[in-house]
């Protein structure tokens, strides 16, 4: 299955940007599950607190993200097959949110949150490899 979204050196600008990714499936009972990957030499920037939702998809770092002021929120109600984290380059968030209806978020590759975390729904599964980070 191919990714949603892939990047090659895109930046996203604010404000007043606000990046709303719906991966959800219309017009279909069926969803297949979506994620956006950032492939190896390829960047992912967010300038400024611009925001940027996951709706019941995944989050693969493979290259390089920066995260600026920026603000990641995972929303929905999929489960952590396709509601996660993971690649091969650790991923640094400014402010990291979980608010789901169901289930969570499952962290499956080294996470760093530099400024806020917040959880008010669902779960968020760390399993080592978050580390929160104050300057």
């Amino acid at each position: 299955m191919k990714p949603f979204y892939t990047t090659t050196n895109r930046s996203l600008k604010s404000p007043p940007l606000f990046l709303m990714l719906i991966l959800t499936g219309a017009f279909c009972n069926a969803v297949n599950a979506q994620k956006i990957t950032i492939n190896s030499g390829s960047s992912l920037v967010l300038n400024g607190s611009v925001s940027l939702v996951i709706n019941n998809a995944a989050f693969q770092n493979n290259g390089t993200f920066a995260a600026g002021a920026s603000t990641v929120v995972f929303t929905g109600s999929n489960d952590t097959t396709t509601s996660y984290v993971d690649g091969n380059t650790a991923s640094t968030f400014n402010n990291l949110y979980v608010i789901k209806s169901a289930y969570g978020v499952a962290l499956k590759s080294k996470v760093i949150v530099t400024n806020v975390l917040t959880v008010n729904g669902g779960n968020l599964y760390a399993d080592s490899n978050l580390i929160l980070k104050s300057d």
